[in-house]
């Protein structure tokens, strides 16, 4: 089993894919961003704020992209 998708402009780590959010035409691809947390604290109060890294794959705009995942996605 391959641990690795490989599209044509960058190859993904299947474990750092927290969701894939399918749209009629489009995948949305949520990966844990482990690169950058903010936050601020004064005593017990405070936030903690982390990037969200996503990747748009359109059947449109990036169709061998979309049927590579559309495979992957029928393999799962």
């Amino acid at each position: 089993m391959n641990h690795f998708i490989k599209l044509t402009s960058r190859v993904i780590n299947k474990s750092h894919i927290v969701q894939i959010v399918k749209s009629p035409d489009t995948y949305h691809i949520h990966m844990i961003n482990c690169n950058r947390v903010d936050g601020f604290f004064v005593g017990i109060f405070g936030w903690i704020d982390t990037d969200v890294n996503s990747i748009e794959v359109s059947k449109e705009k990036h169709s061998v992209d979309y049927h590579i995942l559309t495979e992957e996605m029928n393999k799962w």
